[in-house]
């Protein structure tokens, strides 16, 4: 018997393109396998070089390369990429995140010693304050400050100055006339007006006319006398110096301001004659009443000069004004008395 040459099949490797036509595998007729192939097929997917996966889309037997250099194999029958897993030993390993390194302390950078030329290091340097504390209040000094600015400690003794006593300071004013005089003239003017008015209205039986003169005058009268600023000025033992403005109206107590000196930078005194509508209009009101009453008026408030006392800020600002009136002496010994208690400068 003559003996057939067994038939010579190609073999799969990595290299062949894996990729074919759709319409061409389907056409194309299917062939059984020789005996021996499947001896075949698992030997190449026990070397490594082909393996055999199933398609995800139809379910059709696909064999793929299984090196991870290889292409991607597609399927024969739906053409849809067929995916290789890799073994464990291919996966690439997972790197680990890295901790972060903790700070390293300063170095001291080296110093190079006059002397010898060499260089020399130092321990770790830490920066220094620019100030020191005062071992007796904590208060901040610079460095080279001999004394304490807030209880005059000697850094350089090592001494506390006995506490200072100030003298006792305790000081009113009133602009222009005192408030007692004011007092006495607006008692003395409602006693004048009584005295000429009340008996001739009872004789005329005109009492009800008399009090509708009586009470425009009074109300005039209290608010010319007994409107006005006054100032209250104190200083302790222990030099603490307090200052109140205290405004009346019609002789009671309108408004109390209490004035801080410490935010101001001196005293100013000047003089002003700042005659306004307002004090026109009381002269034509009083010259309505009487003769003499606006002579007054004109004699006493329009025609002298307006002198004032005020606080200074922002290079000579006059911003907080203590005193404005017609007494000059007045406005000297207060500004006097300002600057020897908060030692403020005159401006």
């Amino acid at each position: 018997m003559c003996e057939l040459p067994e038939r010579v099949e190609e073999r799969v490797t990595a290299s062949e393109p894996a990729s074919r036509n759709v319409s061409t595998a389907a056409a194309r007729p299917t062939v059984e396998d020789p005996p021996g192939r499947s001896d075949r097929a698992a030997h190449e997917t026990a070397t490594g070089e082909v393996t055999v996966q199933a398609c995800r889309v139809c379910g059709e037997s696909v064999r793929v390369a299984a090196s991870a250099d290889s292409k991607p194999s597609h399927c024969p029958v739906c053409g849809s990429v067929v995916v290789i897993p890799l073994p464990s030993a291919s996966r690439p390993p997972q790197k680990k995140p890295k901790k972060p390194r903790p700070p390293s302390a300063p170095v001291a950078p080296p110093v190079r010693s006059e002397s010898s030329g060499s260089i020399e290091t130092e321990e770790a340097y830490t920066v220094r304050d620019k100030t020191k504390p005062c071992p007796d209040c904590a208060r901040a000094m610079p460095l080279e400050a001999s004394l304490c600015t807030g209880c005059g400690y000697n850094f350089e003794t090592g001494e506390t100055p006995a506490p200072k006593v100030y003298e006792r300071v305790e000081r009113h004013w009133d602009s222009g006339l005192p408030y007692r005089r004011r007092m006495k003239i607006f008692i003395a003017g409602e006693s004048l007006f009584c005295l000429l008015g009340l008996p001739v209205a009872l004789l005329a039986a005109e009492f009800v006319l008399f009090l509708s003169a009586l009470v425009p005058f009074t109300v005039m009268l209290s608010f010319l006398l007994g409107t006005f600023a006054s100032l209250d000025l104190r200083r302790s033992e222990r030099g603490r110096v307090q200052l109140w403005k205290t405004w009346r109206l019609c002789f009671w107590t309108w408004s109390t301001t209490k004035i801080d000196c410490r935010h101001y930078e001196g005293i100013q005194v000047g003089m002003a004659n700042d005659v306004d509508i307002w004090d026109w209009m009381i002269f034509l009101q009083l010259l309505v009443l009487g003769i003499v009453p606006g002579i007054f008026w004109w004699n006493y408030m329009i025609r002298p000069n307006t002198y004032y006392v005020a606080l200074c800020r922002d290079h000579g600002y006059p911003e907080c004004m203590l005193y404005r009136g017609k007494n000059e002496p007045l406005a000297r010994e207060l500004a006097d008395t300002l600057h020897e208690t908060t030692g403020l400068p005159p401006e």
